[in-house]
């Protein structure tokens, strides 16, 4: 019995150590040259990607196939669960082909878009990193690398999307329990569940960011953090970069929820009146909403008032001179003009960082994020 136990010990020990090594993630040094080179550690504690073998050595990003096998291997579970479950449990020969249509749709939904559109949403945020360190004021730098400590660490990913994912398995039981008579059916199985969990597990992550950007956002915004250009504000390099990525990360996040509502909502809308669905669906325009706000509108708002505050600084400082110029000679002097067109260059800069082609493209964002919601009513 003892024999046994140590047998057992000793497969647990080697499993835990194969876990750490592919996807535990390892904190980099904390001694951080620059922020370009912290960020590069930041992206490989992402954990999808960090999963699909993404790792940072010296400030560098890089990838091996041999790191993403067991990510890989992951991504066929639901079809190897499928394929046991098919003794025990009985398929429609007409479901067949929906069951594994759903299975594969959410497979390639988790393990193909998720991780693509983190790692280009991670690269555009490098690439900007080097203008943001500028347009930061030393604590703005620390109130940064406090907000990496905690949204790049392990345990909040991992539960928030252990959370996530339970969630969505739990939504796919309420909803499989609707009266689905007469309409499209699709088999809810085992492997249906494992996949629904699986993906939740990582589009959560997309969800986590959304809300880590958001924060960061806000973090940034508090006085004393930017150092903004005293004549035009939103015009700020690092602010523009930092402004004009939050919007691209907007669009992507509306292009992924509208392709993770497509087909629950192709099912909920093609089956009866139902006291469950209609729950499924008021969850998901909730979800749809909040996207649209978290990710889309409050980070601009945030960055928005920190540049109408340095706007109205900018003012009361170049009206404070003219002023004092004014009583000291008695008459306009050359500086006056300076400080004149210093004042009308901040005068005509924008006044928050929302330009109108931005404005426009967060509506058509938000109708993206709205339209599996918005068309199967429309056309009904």
């Amino acid at each position: 019995m003892k024999r046994v136990r140590n047998v057992v010990r000793r497969v647990g020990v080697a499993i835990a150590r194969t876990y750490r090594r592919a996807i535990v993630i390892r904190r980099a040094p904390v001694a951080y040259p620059s922020l370009h080179y912290r960020y590069s550690h930041d992206i490989a504690n992402v954990i999808n990607l960090r999963m699909a073998g993404f790792r940072a050595h010296n400030g560098v990003v890089n990838w091996k196939l041999s790191r993403a096998m067991p990510f890989a291997a992951m991504s066929i579970s639901p079809f190897l669960v499928a394929a046991v479950a098919a003794r025990y449990e009985y398929v429609p020969t007409s479901e067949v082909n929906a069951y594994l249509g759903w299975i594969f749709y959410m497979l390639i939904l988790g393990f193909v878009f998720v991780p693509l559109f983190a790692r280009i949403g991670v690269s555009l945020f490098h690439g900007l990193t080097p203008a943001l360190e500028e347009a930061l004021t030393p604590e703005g730098r620390r109130a940064y690398d406090r907000w990496a400590d905690f949204w790049t660490a392990s345990t909040p990913q991992y539960v928030f999307a252990a959370v996530f994912g339970a969630g969505a398995g739990i939504a796919l039981k309420y909803a499989s329990q609707a009266d689905t008579t007469g309409s499209v059916n699709i088999h809810v199985g085992i492997a249906s569940y494992v996949s629904v969990v699986v993906t939740g597990f990582l589009v959560a992550c997309g969800a986590y960011w959304s809300i880590g950007g958001s924060a960061l956002s806000y973090m940034l915004s508090v006085p004393g953090r930017l150092r903004l250009s005293p004549y035009a504000p939103a015009s700020t390099p690092g602010l523009e970069m930092l402004s004009r990525y939050y919007r691209l990360a907007f669009y992507a996040v509306s292009i992924g929820v509208a392709l993770c509502m497509v087909p629950i909502l192709s099912w909920a809308y093609a089956s009866p009146g139902s006291w469950h669905l209609a729950w499924v669906k008021r969850v998901l325009f909730g979800v749809s909403v909040c996207t649209s706000l978290v990710v889309g509108i409050v980070p601009q708002l945030f960055l928005s008032r920190a540049v109408a505050r340095e706007r109205r600084i900018s003012f009361n400082e170049v009206s404070t001179r003219l002023d004092t110029m004014r009583i000291a000679t008695g008459t306009a002097t050359n500086e006056d003009s300076v400080h004149i067109a210093w004042l009308q260059t901040l005068t005509a800069s924008r006044v928050s960082t929302l330009s109108e082609s931005a404005i426009v493209g967060i509506v058509v964002g938000a109708a993206t994020t709205l339209a599996p919601l918005v068309v199967p009513v429309l056309i009904r």
